[in-house]
């Protein structure tokens, strides 16, 4: 459904609306997004299959949800509780020197905002998982744990990396400083007085944020079934990530935001003044051929959730945008600056000859389907190499038997258990391609001949199992680790003992079963 809402200027703005139409059926758009002149709407695009009816759809918006941190620090410190001078170590003691310095400079607020503190870009979820929300006291605990044994990339201030890690730290700030819980601060500073209603962090009854569909070769499927994931998983992502709303909510922020509502006008100014590079504080600033472009992208993998917010200051056209695609795959991107240079373009004949953003070619949808493909196809060898092993077919060597039974068994536990930040890391695609090539080396060239062939393929074979092995035990979360090892422990000794008493029996015999 495509609807075309509030125009007054018939020829321009039916120019504009049948562009975009036609542009989001060629690029097989799969979302929501709307233009604005102020408050006045010229165009909405609705092209969301499951999300038709009453209710607008509700999207993850990923990093966008970075403005909101900075808008609500800006706000404490217009009210003399916090200074972008300030030392992020002075409000958590465990975190001095050395974990938020480097070379005697300290990470200070300005730096944790415009991503010039040195911070990784994220914090392994396995210590954090367990505890939802940053207002839980067990997440802000591991994240300050984690965050006082991670080193600094470089000197504060000197360079730009982007980083979820500091703006997870920065809604800690926020809670310790406002005395209320992340997502309370922004519902009653933010979200409230401004009537976005349909924004939030935690679930509410009658919200479902638009579920995210994967490319899978020439088909789409849903990623939270297709990958086992938690829903409202994103909803952990802390103040970096964490947020949903809805393509109307967020163009109610950007018109308060920039026009005044939000901040006084040197907080503004900070706010959309860049740093390093084109960055800001939470806010990207660039120059387009059609004026500067205050903006922000966000997306959560494997959740296949992005969205777009874009405001031409020159022109005051405000553009939302939300997709339950991955942000390479909505081309929400291409889609949102072609209809914001169409519509700043001074007659619908220049309009016309804006180039219209092109479908994702051959290559593109190989590669993004590329890796789902894999991903199954790991799965898959791992189920059958468990099969194949409980079925007794692989008795040619039973060290080498055991270790590629274990080997795949692990790789099966570790997706179970939501491997690493989610289920199919790219590193576990490695790690298949890796074991899929041993395995099959040993299946066809040494197994059948282990007694008989030179000690080197025995011993390059043995190796490369006994290193698959270790890299599956070493991603395995580590709260698991120990009782794995406890289990594979048990089971190697009997079939230890049953090989020596086989060996014994038979004075001379390899040591690998009779078949």
């Amino acid at each position: 459904m495509i609807a075309v809402l509030g125009v007054t200027r018939a020829a321009s703005a039916a120019d504009l609306s049948e562009q975009a139409a036609r542009w989001a059926s060629d690029m097989d758009f799969s979302g929501s997004m709307e233009l604005r002149h102020g408050s006045r709407r010229l165009l909405r695009l609705e092209r969301l299959g499951d999300a038709e009816g009453a209710t607008e759809p509700v999207f993850w918006i990923g990093s966008i949800s970075k403005q909101f941190a900075a808008a609500a620090a800006l706000r404490l410190m217009e009210r003399k509780q916090l200074s972008l001078g300030d030392l992020v170590s002075s409000y958590f003691p465990q975190l001095a020197a050395p974990a938020l310095s480097k070379a005697g400079v300290s990470c200070t607020l300005e730096h944790l905002l415009s991503h010039s503190c040195g911070l990784p870009r994220g914090l392994s979820s396995d210590q954090l998982h367990t505890a939802r929300h940053l207002s839980d006291p067990a997440r802000a605990e591991r994240l300050l744990e984690q965050l006082a044994r991670t080193s600094l990339m470089f000197e504060p201030g000197t360079d730009y990396s982007y980083s979820n890690a500091g703006y997870a730290l920065l809604g800690l700030l926020i809670q310790k400083v406002s005395g209320q819980s992340y997502e309370s601060f922004l519902q009653s500073e933010l979200w409230g007085p401004l009537g976005m209603h349909a924004t939030g962090i935690t679930p509410r009854p009658g919200v479902a944020p638009a579920r995210g569909q994967l490319r899978l070769g020439p088909l789409w499927v849903d990623s939270v079934r297709w990958m086992l994931l938690d829903p409202w998983g994103p909803s952990q992502s802390g103040a970096g990530g964490a947020i949903y709303s809805t393509v109307s909510d967020l163009l109610l922020w950007n018109d308060a935001l920039h026009h005044g509502r939000v901040l006084a006008p040197e907080s503004y100014r900070a706010m959309t003044t860049p740093r390093h590079g084109d960055y800001g504080l939470g806010l990207v600033i660039t120059r387009k051929p059609f004026g500067t472009l205050i903006s922000h992208a966000g997306s959560h993998f494997p959740y296949s959730a992005s969205a777009l917010l874009q405001y031409v200051p020159e022109h005051d056209l405000s553009l939302a945008g939300g997709s339950n695609r991955s942000y390479e795959d909505s081309g929400m991107k291409p889609l949102a600056e072609a209809l914001l240079a169409s519509a700043t373009s001074a007659s619908a004949e220049a309009a016309s000859r804006v180039p219209a953003p092109g479908a994702p070619g051959w290559q593109a949808m190989l590669l993004s389907s590329l890796l789902p493909l894999l991903q199954l196809a790991v799965l898959v060898y791992a189920l059958y190499i468990s099969w194949y092993c409980y079925a007794r077919r692989a008795q040619q060597d039973w060290l080498s038997w055991w270790l590629r039974y274990h080997t795949a068994l692990l790789a099966v536990l570790a997706y179970a258990l939501r491997w690493r930040d989610y289920p199919f890391d790219p590193l576990i695609v490695l790690w298949g391609a890796w074991c899929l090539g041993g395995a099959w080396a040993a299946r066809w060239w040494a197994l059948p001949a282990w007694t008989r062939g030179p000690g080197l393929k025995k011993s390059s074979v043995l190796l490369g199992q006994g290193l698959s092995f270790s890299v599956v035990l070493y991603y395995l979360p580590f709260r698991y680790l120990g009782a794995a090892l406890a289990v594979l422990a048990v089971e190697l000794l009997p079939l230890a003992a049953r090989q020596l008493r086989r060996a014994q029996r038979t004075p001379g015999a390899p040591l690998s079963p009779a078949r």
